[in-house]
């Protein structure tokens, strides 16, 4: 006796997902959950780092010379830390390069950035710093839209996100190219240290915003296929399965 299956107009044909897919997804998240603390650890490193820097620079000077001198190793530890979580990033960047070379030249951009950054102490040219900063935010730019590109077949929100991210981080942009033409003209210089603040406060939301979405997307890469995703696909399938 033969059984009739039937479907009605409701129902989502099931999507077939290679386990070379869920593996790779699963690489993906393993390396995203350890993004997500360094990201922790670059954050809290760099906050208290700032702190002590303006302390001894402002503060430290007035005290006596044995406390500066305790200021300034605390400083360059914490200096030390920053490079330590940026090097911890730029190897696991590079590993999800593996599937994706945006990451891979979003790591490029780190390198040549840093390089240049060491540059600007003995070159005497506003041009170093400047194109330090460019490839800063080449670098960013890069990573956060890789990022949206693996993740849009996984969950469209979180790839949505990444991208008002990126959004927020080129209005930081303006403000700072904003700021700096500002400060070259004496009657806008208070505006300017305003719209400075205002930047510097956006830009730690950014950074709270990313790492709040690089969890959620390692936890997106872990558990797919989710079948409450209405949109699942094969995330690295290069065309559509031909229909019969």
């Amino acid at each position: 006796m033969e059984t009739e299956i039937t479907t009605t107009q409701n129902e989502v044909p099931e999507t077939t997902v290679s386990e070379e897919t869920i593996s790779r997804c699963r690489f993906l998240g393993s390396n995203l959950d350890k993004l997500f603390k360094i990201k922790n650890a670059s954050l809290a490193v760099t906050i208290a780092f700032v702190i002590f820097y303006l302390f001894w620079l402002y503060v430290g000077i007035r005290m006596s010379l044995g406390f500066m001198y305790v200021m300034l190793a605390l400083v360059i530890i914490l200096a030390l830390g920053l490079l330590g979580t940026s090097i911890a990033m730029i190897v696991i960047l590079f590993r999800m390069g593996k599937y994706n070379d945006g990451f891979k030249h979003a790591v490029l951009f780190i390198i040549i950035y840093f390089i240049t950054s060491l540059f600007s102490f003995f070159v005497d040219s506003i041009a170093v710093p400047l194109l330090s900063s460019v490839f800063s935010f080449l670098s960013t730019f890069k990573y956060i839209n890789t990022m949206a590109l693996i993740l849009n077949p996984v969950n469209k929100k979180l790839a949505s996100g990444w991208g008002n991210l990126k959004k927020l981080y080129i209005y930081t942009l303006i403000g700072s190219g904003a700021c700096i033409i500002m400060g070259a003209i004496s009657s806008a210089r208070d505006l300017s240290a305003f719209v400075l603040y205002v930047c510097l406060f956006a830009m730690l939301v950014a950074k709270i915003w990313e790492i709040n979405l690089i969890y959620d997307s390692a936890k997106a890469m872990n558990s797919y296929p989710n079948t409450n995703e209405p949109h699942q696909a094969d995330v690295f399938q290069e065309q559509d399965a031909p229909t019969e």
